[in-house]
């Protein structure tokens, strides 16, 4: 009776050990190594600075064909109304405005 007891002592012992090993590495197997981490990180960064530079762009675009609309509106003005010297101040500045939108997009 006693081999018998002491055998299953020892076996549970042993189950207790591969038990408690076997929840430490399904525990440790859960987090991240800094590795993956880094990775992770990296692919999130540039896919935020790719989107960033989509809002840029349009938001430039946007910038464009609001310059170009009032650029075409301050041109018939000055056709209906003659060239009255605050519109054409006006016109100068959309140009130059307009100008370096488009370099921007360009780029």
């Amino acid at each position: 009776m006693a081999l018998t007891s002491t055998i299953k002592l020892a076996a549970m012992d042993i189950f207790c050990v591969i038990g408690i090993f076997t929840s430490v590495w399904a525990i440790d197997d859960r987090y991240v190594d800094e590795r993956e981490i880094v990775a992770s990180l990296k692919d999130y960064n540039r896919e935020v600075n790719i989107r960033i530079e989509k809002l840029q762009r349009q938001n430039l675009q946007t910038q464009y064909n609001d310059i170009t609309d009032r650029y075409y509106r301050l041109q018939s003005l000055i056709a209906q109304h003659g060239p009255v010297p605050a519109l054409v101040a006006e016109l100068d500045w959309v140009e130059k405005r307009r100008e370096e939108l488009r370099k921007q997009l360009r780029n």
